[in-house]
């Protein structure tokens, strides 16, 4: 799919990107600690059922563990709204916009999508949540943008099985 590792620089679609083998590469040697507690671990919305009165619940806790980043719920949730829910009939406009909204602290972009307008209401909202679970001087680039980063990356070995198969490549 992608140059070797050393290679910064890939194009996807006519449009340069970094290479994501690349920055995973430049990652390793990052070496930062993480904040670490209980977890789900499949937090994804097929393992979250509503009640007869609409309340969510959260089902199969086969994954849970009680010592793993706890971002990684919120960025696995997100990576399901970003790509593998992600309807295939977004325009390539919105979806360059949709896939290139990625800092943490910046409003989302308007989208006249219905569609996408309530995935980035919900990006939004697993974002809010996710903050209020760390510590106040977070840093939000090393904390949640680059598990982020991480989890898309490996969820696309299941590729063939989403609905927006562009999204999760970009």
């Amino acid at each position: 799919m992608w140059a070797g590792e050393s290679e910064p620089n890939v194009v996807e679609f006519g449009t340069q990107y970094k290479n994501p083998l690349w920055v995973l590469d430049q990652l390793k040697s990052l070496g930062c600690g993480l904040y670490c507690g209980a977890i789900h671990g499949d937090l994804h919305p097929k393992n979250i059922v509503f009640s007869e009165n609409s309340v969510p619940q959260i089902i199969d806790f086969g994954w849970t563990s009680d010592d793993s980043h706890i971002a990684k719920d919120f960025v696995l949730l997100e990576c399901n709204l970003r790509f593998v829910l992600l309807r295939p009939d977004v325009s390539s406009l919105d979806l360059t916009t949709f896939t290139s909204w990625l800092k943490y602290d910046q409003a989302p972009p308007a989208f006249v999508n219905p569609h996408l307008s309530a995935m980035a209401k919900a990006i939004t909202l697993i974002r809010r949540e996710a903050q209020s679970m760390f510590p106040p001087d977070t840093d939000w680039n090393i904390e949640y943008i680059v598990p982020l980063f991480l989890v898309a990356l490996g969820l696309l070995k299941h590729l063939k099985n989403y609905r927006n198969q562009i999204a999760a490549r970009l």
